[in-house]
């Protein structure tokens, strides 16, 4: 490896390099689509902002931060007002912009991803509390730190303990996984990603909507997926369906020898939906009563949509 150095340079904007790998901000995580209207608003704004400055001969106030990587300089901390600059040259192409920057060079493209994950947070239009969590969360991975108790990471992640709950599952699926993709995080991160990606997919059966946009998996399916739910609020009611059936299938081997019916009963209603005649009850043929009677409980088992292999 080459020398390590950083140094803070006058470059002109049209040098830098925007590449979505080093771009912090994920829209998609936030849940709420008000929140995230509410957001691209934001940002939007922020780069009108900078363009009236830029118009008004204000220049870039703030120093952008960028590590060069096979002699391009790519942008890590700053897409918005690179954004802005090239807005304002498009604006008016007889104009130069020349903006501070500090360049990381000698570094690799693992250190530069890390970098990225932990900036936009104190200047310009701050990142949602989900998008903090997911990149807090990726940079965990990359270290290899999946070490935490659901309290301590709720600490840590400034969330409920559900979610920390949450985020300690999805922590150890990814430690299943380390010995994989480890060795590339430094000088291959994508590899990384796609790495894990494929083997997660493999091992749970997720879909391509449950990974962020550079193929990383959010949170919330990977903890389902690691507890044994394989489906997640973004499927379709169809989809919901399929996999509830599969997830029972699956499971039927030690629910069916379960003494009492408690376990069977408890993990029952854990599968499907809210809505009773999409659940899991219905494709079972199976009555649920309040109280639980072993006399009284008739349970029938619809075979017609079991493997070959179970029988009664």
């Amino acid at each position: 490896m080459s020398k390590r150095s950083k140094l803070i340079s006058s470059i002109n904007s049209k040098e830098l390099v925007l590449d979505s790998f080093f771009q912090a901000r994920q829209t998609e995580i936030i849940e709420q689509p008000k929140e995230q209207a509410a957001k691209a608003i934001t940002r939007q704004a922020s780069i009108d902002s900078i363009v009236a400055d830029l118009k008004a001969g204000k220049g870039i106030k703030e120093t952008l931060i960028a590590y060069q990587l096979d002699n391009k300089v790519f942008v890590v901390d700053g897409f918005h007002r690179t954004e802005a600059c090239r807005k304002y040259l498009k604006e008016n192409p007889d104009k130069t912009l020349e903006v501070n920057v500090e360049v990381y060079r000698g570094y690799s493209k693992g250190d530069a991803y890390r970098h990225s994950h932990g900036v936009n947070r104190s200047h310009g239009t701050a990142l949602a509390a989900s998008e903090v969590q997911h990149n807090d969360f990726k940079a965990r991975v990359i270290d290899g730190n999946y070490k935490g108790t659901k309290r301590g990471l709720a600490d840590e992640f400034s969330c409920a303990e559900t979610q920390g709950l949450h985020i300690m599952n999805a922590l150890k699926a990814c430690q299943t996984h380390h010995n994989a993709v480890g060795p590339f995080w430094d000088k291959h991160p994508e590899e990384a990603i796609k790495t894990l990606q494929e083997l997660l997919i493999k091992q749970y059966g997720m879909s391509d909507k449950q990974f962020d946009k550079d193929g990383f998996p959010k949170i919330r399916p990977l903890s389902n997926a690691y507890k044994g739910i394989i489906f997640g609020n973004d499927l379709t009611d169809e989809e919901h369906e399929n996999n509830a059936i599969k997830d029972l299938t699956r499971q039927l081997d030690y629910l069916i020898a379960d003494n009492g019916g408690e376990r069977f009963r408890a993990a029952l209603k854990k599968i499907g939906c809210n809505d009773s005649a999409k659940s899991g009850y219905k494709h079972l043929g199976i009555t649920i009563k309040k109280s639980w009677d072993e006399d009284a409980v008739a349970v029938v088992f619809n075979t017609s949509i079991l493997p070959n292999g179970y029988g009664f």
